[in-house]
């Protein structure tokens, strides 16, 4: 068994979704975004606890994704809600995946397989509203498409929906603009006969920033994980997330070097004085930002210690001098609490250079989960 390890709390999931679901409007359904293994959290696992809290539709990204649950033995509603080439059309109906459409030539080729497979594949269309990369561009040409989409037989046109590109920003007007373009153009397609039993446009950040987004269904994504979509958001809102992912491990060698002593690849730490310097077995290959050489810190017995030296594909370095007592098989956190102590996701993602999405997402397969 390896020294490093990812804990879920699938009792924060549980607890996230029963906070979130009490600013929703009753009639609003919910859909779990589980996509890139639920954030890194594991999909099926997660996908449990959602469906024990009553959330009855999953979205994915890739119709690999909805399969694996389908294998798992999930039969919900699952939308794709990325691109699907049509080269996995089929397995997307063979495992009755809602596909996302958002030209005419894909729904004229889906038509045509459900034809000769003698099914009925279920489709939620995309419109482009201001995110800039899928979906039907609202106006006229787009509308006269999806008319056309709409004789398909072999189609039914389940849903539409958006996506808001600025929701985390409640000072932006940016989002009641993108709404108003999804309104304006569902209103359109509507006068031209066309209408959907489910319309959605509202991520984990308009869910809880702009409520008259929500309409049938809202997606929520990162924040079943205890994550905000911005770090800010924390301070203004009325529920409390916690976070379902820690990341944990143990010191699997110390040793004591005089000062001047290089660490690591291309000696960019050199020991400032006499230092005990320990090992984590993770790297970056485990999910590990690099950036986080020579600037980040993990907790062990409750006090934060430096990262030192270049992180490693598979360990690196911490400087436990000015701990008072230490020894292999202490516990590491990475991401987590010790003692009084917290390293957060957040706090990683900026120290990274980047979001708590990538932190949480990328953390490695290698490492295994405990729930």
């Amino acid at each position: 068994m390896r020294s490093a390890w990812i804990e879920v709390s699938l009792s924060a999931v549980r607890d996230n979704i029963r906070a979130l679901r009490s600013i929703i409007f009753p009639s609003t359904k919910i859909m779990g975004v589980i996509k890139a293994d639920a954030y890194g959290h594991g999909a099926a696992e997660v996908a449990g606890v959602l469906r024990h809290e009553g959330v009855m539709r999953f979205g994915v990204a890739l119709a690999q994704e909805g399969v694996e649950l389908r294998e798992r033995g999930f039969d919900e509603p699952i939308l794709i809600l990325g691109y699907t080439p049509e080269e996995d059309f089929r397995l997307a109906l063979r495992y009755q995946l809602t596909l996302t459409l958002y030209q005419l030539s894909q729904a004229v080729a889906l038509d045509r397989l459900a034809a000769t497979l003698k099914r009925r594949a279920k489709v939620h269309l995309k419109v482009d509203t201001g995110m800039g990369r899928i979906g039907f561009q609202p106006g006229k040409a787009s509308v006269d498409a999806i008319v056309q989409i709409a004789k398909l037989s072999n189609l039914e046109l389940e849903g539409i929906y958006t996506h808001f590109a600025w929701a985390d920003n409640q000072e932006s007007d940016f989002t009641q603009r993108q709404f108003a373009r999804f309104q304006n153009f569902s209103d359109e397609l509507a006068k031209a006969g066309v209408k959907f039993s489910i319309r959605h446009a509202a991520n984990s950040a308009a869910t809880i920033n702009f409520p008259e987004t929500h309409l049938d269904m809202v997606r929520i994504g990162i924040c079943l994980y205890g994550l905000y979509p911005d770090p800010h958001m924390v301070k203004n809102v009325k529920i409390q997330l916690n976070p379902a992912m820690q990341v944990r491990g143990r010191l699997v060698h110390i040793k004591e070097v005089p000062e001047g002593t290089p660490l690591s690849y291309g000696c960019t730490f050199i020991t400032p004085r006499r230092s005990i310097i320990g090992t984590v077995p993770m790297g970056y290959a485990d999910g590990v930002p690099r950036l986080l050489s020579n600037s980040g810190e993990v907790l062990v017995n409750g006090i934060r210690c430096p990262i030192v030296g270049k992180v490693c594909m598979d360990q690196f370095l911490v400087d436990l001098t000015d701990l008072n007592s230490v020894a292999v098989g202490d516990e590491v956190v990475l991401v987590g609490s010790q003692g009084e102590e917290n390293i957060t996701a957040d706090e990683i993602a900026e120290k990274a250079g980047t979001i708590s999405y990538e932190i949480v997402s990328r953390m490695s397969g290698r490492l295994p989960r405990r729930y």
